[in-house]
């Protein structure tokens, strides 16, 4: 206003100095907090991932493990059909410790397998876990 004195003048330019530098407070405040929440973001993200990828291998690990399964499984069906048509004692006893041989490894595999699956089931939770906690945090 032109009618203000020099000095009021002076006065209005301080407050407005004033409320500049508030405002440069907020904006730095909101920075710094928008900073901390993109942070957080990002570290939930990462856990995240993880455990996608931990869901991931350990499934790779036990499709990998049943189709093993599988594998000994037909083998075992295979050489008890052989059995049936052999022509000497010999040949019995050499398919039958093929077939014993077979049965251990399914066994072994199995408790591989086993643990593999309960490996699983924890991945799993872990990113149910993980993906709620994302969420909510998106959310907000």
């Amino acid at each position: 206003r032109m009618s203000d004195t020099p000095f009021e003048q002076f006065i209005q330019l301080v407050q407005v100095d004033q409320q500049i530098n508030t405002f440069n407070k907020s904006i730095q405040a909101l920075e710094k907090e928008n900073s901390a929440h993109n942070q957080s973001n990002n570290t939930h993200l990462a856990v995240l991932e993880k455990a996608k990828l931990k869901v991931h291998d350990v499934r790779k690990e036990v499709d990998s493990k049943e189709l093993e399964m599988k594998t000994l499984d037909l083998q075992e069906a295979d050489k008890k059909k052989r059995i049936e048509h052999v022509a000497n004692h010999k040949e019995y006893q050499s398919l039958k410790a093929e077939i014993d041989v077979l049965k251990k490894s399914q066994h072994t595999l199995e408790d591989g397998l086993m643990q593999a699956w309960n490996q699983l089931e924890t991945a799993k939770k872990e990113l149910d876990q993980a993906q709620a906690e994302y969420e909510k945090l998106t959310q907000t």
